[in-house]
């Protein structure tokens, strides 16, 4: 036997108000949620516009070859910019492409202050290139850092080097040889050498100061040949002319660095 009770209307009446009014709830907190996240949205894309949060002020530190005004107006990046929005790589690989710039590191401040710090190249000699006039000022990498009509007396000259004469770019393969001994030779040995010369054969000589052998030589050329082995040729070269009377020096030959060779004139 089945008994089927019927709810009281009045019951049921209150129960569906009830869930209507849950319901109702329910609404409006999904409502004020929504209207929440859309002021947070808001709130944010209006902070990033904010003065507060612009670039106040480039920094540039570090140069000395190389005017900061340069490296701000390369950057892109001015007083004013969203500090949040500008882009420190590209700024920084576009700083890098200038002659003098080795490295860049870069920082941007809350407070509104975007810093670029700068590692310059250091020169270490000058090389007459593809016979134009003047010099071209580079480091040991074959960079051209500047150039000049004049040569600076305490930079080695490398002769008949090959590549390019303008700033930022680079000397040919054939010529890196002569950077790396003009590199390697370390004060005071540096300032008795004049200059390097690139053979056609692609052997390297050096020349020595008349200062340093006298006038009336008629050679004071130091024979390197290749680049092999260039560190022990470079003591060498100390040693020797640390301890030997360098008067009608024609020849010296370390192309064998552990049995130099020395020719005379007189």
């Amino acid at each position: 036997m089945t008994t089927t009770i019927s709810m009281d209307p009045r019951i049921r009446a209150r129960r569906e108000q009830v869930e209507a009014e849950a319901s109702r709830i329910r609404v409006h907190r999904l409502v004020w949620v929504a209207l929440g996240l859309v002021v947070l949205v808001g709130a944010g894309a209006l902070s990033l516009r904010s003065p507060l949060l612009d670039v106040n002020e480039v920094r540039v530190l570090g140069v000395s070859q190389t005017n900061p005004e340069t490296i701000r107006a390369v950057s892109g990046i001015a007083a004013g910019d969203t500090l949040l929005e500008v882009d420190m790589a590209t700024a920084a690989a576009a700083i890098a492409e200038l002659p003098w710039v080795d490295e860049v590191s870069t920082e941007r401040s809350i407070r509104g202050a975007v810093s670029f710090t700068v590692t310059e190249r250091e020169p270490v000699a000058q090389a007459q290139i593809n016979g134009q006039a003047g010099y071209a000022i580079v480091d040991a990498d074959g960079r051209v850092l500047t150039t000049q009509s004049e040569p600076r007396p305490e930079l080695v000259t490398i002769s008949a080097a090959r590549g390019s004469m303008s700033p930022g770019g680079w000397l040919a393969s054939g010529s890196l040889e002569a950077v790396a001994v003009a590199d390697a030779l370390r004060l005071p040995l540096g300032e008795k050498i004049d200059s390097i010369v690139i053979n056609k054969s692609g052997t390297l000589n050096l020349y020595l100061n008349r200062e340093v052998v006298g006038e009336a030589a008629a050679g004071g050329v130091i024979l390197i040949g290749s680049i092999d082995d260039v560190d022990s040729k470079v003591l060498a070269i100390e040693t020797i002319l640390a301890q030997v009377d360098l008067a009608c020096l024609a020849v010296l030959d370390v192309q064998v660095p552990t049995v130099p060779v020395i020719t005379r004139t007189c």
